[in-house]
């Protein structure tokens, strides 16, 4: 029990942070653009986090906005289980708008939304408790 538990809590992590535009400072509508993340509530990757028993570690994500209003969230993480490590990658899909500098996303790979901030090349999000920080390409 306590494994499948350890399961779930890392999935459900590696969700949240698949969780997070380049143009004018406030773009609107939808854009073509690529960033990658570069913190998460102030950590420099690779972030670590631990649920349990249970260690999770992101080290790279890459999030594409599309001009059709729909994005991709590709996350790549390491799972250290004693000598060895599992790398993964977990893809999100969803819709988002962008209005006035706030970035919404409507995530259709697990039904979760959630906001964000654009202000110049950089990409603030709030994701359940978590603060990604992304910088386009």
């Amino acid at each position: 029990m306590n494994r499948f538990v350890s399961v779930v809590a890392v999935a459900a992590v590696a969700a949240a942070l698949a969780a997070c535009d380049r143009g004018a400072t406030s773009p609107k509508g939808a854009i073509d653009a690529t960033y990658d993340l570069k913190s998460i509530n102030g950590a420099a990757l690779p972030y670590t986090r631990t649920l349990g028993t249970a260690t999770l570690r992101v080290t790279n994500d890459v999030l594409l906005l599309r001009r059709d209003g729909t994005y991709e969230d590709s996350t790549t993480y390491a799972i250290p289980s004693g000598n060895s490590t599992q790398i993964s990658t977990s893809i999100e899909r969803g819709k988002y708008t962008i209005s006035s500098g706030t970035i919404a996303f409507n995530d259709r790979t697990s039904g979760g939304r959630y906001s964000g901030l654009i202000q110049g090349t950089t990409l603030t999000q709030s994701v359940n408790g978590l603060t990604p920080v992304y910088e386009q390409r």
